[in-house]
Order: structure tokens, then sequence, then C-alpha cells
């Protein structure tokens, strides 16, 4: 029934409809145990593109039920109610997201989402961002940029005041490659050293392989996964996407 669960939680990943929207992309999508607490999402609306990374509490059966109401709830705010700012699709997850839960009694410690969503408007060149626990990164003329998102997770504590998040603006330039993921590959213990790979080791490999095609890009990250984790299990699910705007 795990493998039927893993069909389940494949069908809401549309990889495809990404690939449509940019050409010039890759993902790195590695579940921990069969079916993933990780998701990603693409949606468009009025000649944008919404893009998000999602990493849910949890992984293998209770994180994939997470991905299956966080995808439901994105759906409902941006394509039902035509939601495009990434700060108020952030805004409109938590409150939805803590409602759900508290309805339900669930004990909302074992249960939340670190998301990292951007709007990406062709016709003037701008990428609107906001994040929850998660960053977003992006290469320009061969250096690395980072562009954090607020420390907190949405669905974080049912009784809190609705929360606000912030939301950055960036003025893209052509051939701009921009990174979304989880903390999967960071939190990688290596064979060799027993140590987590790291987030500053992340982005310094982000920006050594800049230069290769996205589809290498990917290749490359997943080599170099695989290289320093060697025989140990895999720590935590794993998701990296990266995406080049022209």
């Amino acid at each position: 029934s795990i493998h039927y669960a893993q069909s389940v939680q494949s069908a809401i990943l549309d990889e495809e409809s990404i690939k449509r929207s940019f050409p010039e992309s890759f993902i790195l999508y590695k579940p921990k145990d069969i079916v993933s607490g990780d998701f990603y999402w693409h949606g468009k609306l009025n000649g944008y593109d919404i893009l998000a990374s999602v990493d849910c509490t949890g992984h293998g059966v209770a994180g994939a039920f997470m991905t299956v109401i966080g995808n439901s709830l994105l759906n409902q705010i941006v394509v039902e109610e035509q939601e495009t700012f990434p700060s108020e699709i952030l805004k409109k997850l938590d409150a939805k997201l803590r409602k759900t839960l508290k309805d339900r009694q669930v004990d909302i410690s074992k249960h939340g989402m670190d998301i990292a969503i951007c709007k990406i408007d062709n016709s003037l060149k701008k990428l609107s961002f906001a994040g929850a626990r998660s960053d977003l990164y992006y290469v320009r003329e061969g250096i690395i940029n980072e562009v954090k998102g607020d420390r907190h997770t949405i669905g974080e504590n049912l009784n809190d005041d609705i929360r606000d998040f912030r939301q950055k603006e960036i003025d893209f330039q052509c051939n701009d490659i921009y990174y979304l993921s989880s903390d999967g590959f960071a939190d990688q213990f290596g064979e060799s050293s027993n140590k987590k790979y790291m987030k500053k080791k992340f982005k310094e490999l982000l920006e050594s392989i800049h230069t290769q095609t996205l589809n290498q890009q990917g290749q490359l990250l997943k080599q170099e996964l695989e290289q320093w984790q060697g025989k140990l299990e895999q720590t935590d699910d794993i998701l990296v996407m990266g995406v080049k705007l022209t």
C-alpha cells in the first residue's frame, strides 16, 4: 500500500508543468522512505508563474499526508482564490493549515511546513519571494546570492495571532539561475566525516556548477550527494529545484 501511496503522491507533482514554463530547469527529488514530506508546486495565473518548494514536518507516510494537505491548500489559495502575492499566499496558508489542524485537534508541534515561494513576472522581469524558514538562492554573473525568508514555520503554533510574511522583490536579469530547496541536502551526513554537508558548502556547490546546463547541474548535485553520503542512510527527504530565467 505504501507503493500505492507513492503513485498518489507522484500524481500531484507536476514536473511537466514546470518544464513547459521553464525549459531550462531541473528537479532533484529524493524521498527518504519511498513517499516524501517534501513536495514542489507550480501554478500559472494571470500571466504569472508561481513556484514553490515545501518541506513538511516529518518524512515517510506522516510527511506525505501533509504534502497532500499542502498541495490542496495551495491550489485553493492560488487557483480558486486567485492570490498571487507570495507574502499573502503564505499568510493564508498559515491560517488555513492552523485552522485545519486545530479543528481536528492535531498536535501542531508535529505538523508544519517550511516553504519558499516565488512569483515570476516575465513581462516586468520581476521576481517576488517570500519564505517560511526557507531561503532563495540565485546566481548572477557568477556570484551566489541568498535571500532569507522569515524564521517561523507555517502552522507553527495554533494559538498565535495570524502572522505577516515579508516579501522581497528582485529585478531579474536574463540568465539568472534561481534555486529553491528543502534542508535535506545540507543536512545529509557524510560517510567519511560523519558530519552534515551544511548550507555554506551547499551554496558553494551551487556557485561552482552554475556554468553547466540546468540538466547537468541536476546530475552533478545527485553525484555529489551520492559521493558525500556513501553507504550512510539518507538523513531526510531531499528536494532541490533550479530554473533559469530568460
